[in-house]
């Protein structure tokens, strides 16, 4: 059996940035407990906790109840993130696993495939995160599942929150306004028709990537 201090952890590969995809076999050094130690030497690290090949890369395999794996995250924002797992299992019945951060935790249910090399998506439920570095546990609950990646993708960030909480009033007028990042620094400009700043910003945040903007009026850049 594999157990190991988390004690002198570190990431693997640094943090891992969410709103993003966790590799399950990326686990934080020293972060794991694996019972059994048994791998395909894959050569892929040195510790190699259950890892077995896919068709694209790497996965955790050869999992027993009560292993768990620690990954440290980098949340660009606070909110609730909706999870999704690519795993694969040849249980007769489903299997389960529990993902937590602090005091949050999700309880996942794997629907059985019939073999341990046909992977699917399975959508996990939601998970809140604070803002910044924080540490995930991915138990296994119930023995041989093997798990891919666990994905988070933000469904109810902080900036959405900051957004609605303003009643500036365009009257369905075309509006010219600057995008700046939170450190001042110019984005864009954007001219859109839209009822309100909450209007504006949903049309104008496909085009920008996750994160804090301050929305100016007008065409001045500074």
């Amino acid at each position: 059996s594999s157990m190991i201090s988390s004690s002198s952890a570190q990431p693997f590969a640094g943090s891992i940035l969410i709103p993003g995809t966790v590799e399950a076999e990326n686990y934080d050094i020293n972060a794991f407990y694996d019972a059994d130690g048994q791998n395909e030497s894959t050569g892929y690290r040195e510790d190699d906790a259950g890892i077995v090949p896919t068709e694209n890369g790497y996965a955790l395999g050869y999992t027993n109840s009560g292993d768990y794996f620690e990954y440290s995250l980098n949340a660009k924002s606070l909110g609730t993130y909706n999870v999704t797992i690519r795993r694969a299992t040849g249980n007769s019945t489903a299997a389960s696993v529990t993902l937590s951060v602090g005091s949050e935790k999700l309880s996942i249910q794997i629907p059985t495939l019939g073999n341990w090399n046909s992977y699917t998506t399975v959508d996990a439920g939601t998970l809140a995160l604070t803002a910044g570095e924080q540490t995930l546990r991915l138990n296994i609950d119930s023995s041989y599942v093997n798990i891919d990646w666990i994905r988070f993708e933000c469904a109810s960030c902080e900036t959405d929150g900051i957004v609605s909480s303003f009643q500036w009033n365009f009257n369905a007028s075309p509006i010219q306004c600057q995008i700046f990042d939170i450190h001042g620094q110019w984005i864009k400009s954007a001219r859109l028709q839209a009822e309100n700043v909450g209007d504006f910003w949903e049309k104008v945040k496909p085009s920008l990537r996750p994160g804090a903007y301050i929305i100016r009026l007008g065409n001045g850049k500074t």
